[in-house]
């Protein structure tokens, strides 16, 4: 394991880390607007079968939506952010021009022995037992947990764009915002009628900051740049079984993500900069500073300053290498 995983795990493992995540879990439990839509609260299979019905959409999706009102069931559960995948988009992104739906803005949360996570992760064993019992007999491949340096993970993903002959999703009216598309990379790639931008590839990004008149966290739109590995986060995912071949993956569609914390970050931080500062002083090499002497600036008639026969390759303490050249201001 390199330096820069173990210092990861080492945040990712941390004490008070998971102490945060904890708390936060418990919080959400324990609220009357959060608690019906945390992921750790469907760890019941009679529940699911009551709260959930599977339905089955147009082109390759099938949906896990809410029994009672048919919309697209949105559970939440929180994580400490060990990777991530995330816009603004740039003109260094590598876009395959032809495939540029590929393209994901992803998350990957762990929670090591946290209570919570584990409940979570069971509970997303048990709604995939249920979506594998909506279809035939080996249709649905088989639950398994996704793991990075030893820790098991939950990652879920939402597409940049949409194919433009999909007619699943409505295209969001005045595109991806600037926090997104800063230079208009995606645009550019929607103007090719190939691809569209729909309510499908938006997601919510925010984070809680104090409200100094009520003395509360209050959740505030944030740019997607913000987040690092280390923070403690809150997902909303979908969850969808997607027919790929002739088989359905179960996935997980990120709708919205929260930074809630900054702690573990800042410990990572912390211990890339003890690094830095343990790298020998004499292996700092500080570049020569070039000089120019009064007398080889001229002025022309009083009218352009002109600079002649300035060495461009000199040697220390030597001469010249080769003419001089010379440049006109």
């Amino acid at each position: 394991m390199n330096t820069q995983t173990d210092n990861l795990k080492r945040v990712l493992t941390d004490a008070v880390c998971l102490g945060k995540l904890e708390n936060l879990a418990t919080l959400r439990a324990e609220s009357e607007t959060h608690k019906s839509y945390q992921l750790g609260d469907f760890d019941d299979d009679q529940k699911i079968r009551r709260s959930f019905k599977v339905q089955v959409g147009r082109e390759n999706y099938a949906f896990l939506v809410w029994r009672d009102t048919g919309e697209e069931v949105v559970l939440q559960v929180q994580g400490l952010l060990m990777a991530c995948s995330l816009p603004p988009v740039s003109s260094r992104t590598k876009f395959p021009a032809h495939h540029a739906h590929v393209i994901k803005q992803s998350v990957t949360i762990c929670g090591d022995n946290c209570k919570s996570f584990g409940t979570a992760l069971a509970a997303l064993r048990r709604i995939h037992q249920y979506i594998d019992e909506n279809f035939s007999v080996g249709v649905v491949r088989g639950f398994k947990i996704s793991n990075s340096a030893s820790l098991d993970t939950i990652v879920a993903a939402t597409r940049v764009l949409t194919p433009a002959e999909s007619k699943v999703w409505s295209p969001v009216e005045g595109g991806p915002s600037t926090d997104i598309d800063p230079e208009n990379v995606l645009r550019d790639l929607i103007n090719t009628g190939k691809y569209l931008f729909t309510e499908d590839n938006v997601v919510a990004y925010s984070e809680m900051l104090p409200d100094i008149v009520e003395g509360t966290l209050t959740a505030s739109d944030a740019n997607p740049g913000i987040f690092r590995p280390g923070q403690l986060v809150e997902m909303s995912v979908n969850i969808r079984a997607l027919l790929m071949g002739s088989m359905r993956n179960v996935v997980l569609r990120m709708d919205s993500l929260t930074m809630h914390d900054r702690y573990g970050a800042g410990l990572l931080a912390d211990m890339k900069l003890s690094k830095r500062m343990l790298v020998p002083q004499e292996s700092v090499t500080t570049p020569r500073k070039r000089k120019v002497d009064v007398s080889d600036i001229i002025v022309s008639r009083g009218v352009r300053p002109r600079m002649e026969n300035m060495s461009i390759g000199g040697r220390e303490g030597g001469e010249g290498v080769g003419e001089s050249s010379k440049m006109i201001l």
